[in-house]
């Protein structure tokens, strides 16, 4: 939760990842890893999207509870921070919780 949250569109978090200009070459990579809890997939398959700097890079159709790891295309954006956003297409409240819930992001690079 240290992204910031449009309030306006359910699911969707956003965060800064640092670029840096040195490190970025061609064939850099976005590397996702995270959890999908049983009560998010337990209706059907949850659709993921990633955008970097408000360009669409990739989708996933995370189906089964556990683990995940996803890498997208990630090209060049200078330096500085690029702006990602993870968007999912279904969310839960559990019996309690204030929050709206759906994949767990454990970690987000550039590789």
């Amino acid at each position: 939760e240290d992204g910031i949250r449009d309030r306006d569109v359910t699911g969707v978090q956003t965060c800064a990842l640092p670029i840096s200009s040195v490190r970025m070459r061609v064939g850099q990579r976005l590397h996702i890893a995270g959890f999908a809890p049983d009560a998010v997939v337990q209706n059907g398959p949850v659709e993921l999207t990633i955008t970097a700097a408000g360009k669409t890079i990739g989708s996933a159709r995370v189906a089964k509870a556990g683990p995940l790891a996803l890498d997208f295309p990630l090209a060049s954006a200078g330096s500085g921070e690029v702006e990602i956003q993870l968007a999912v297409d279904r969310t839960l409240r559990p019996p309690g919780e204030p929050r709206e819930l759906g994949l767990i992001f454990s970690t987000l690079e550039s590789r």
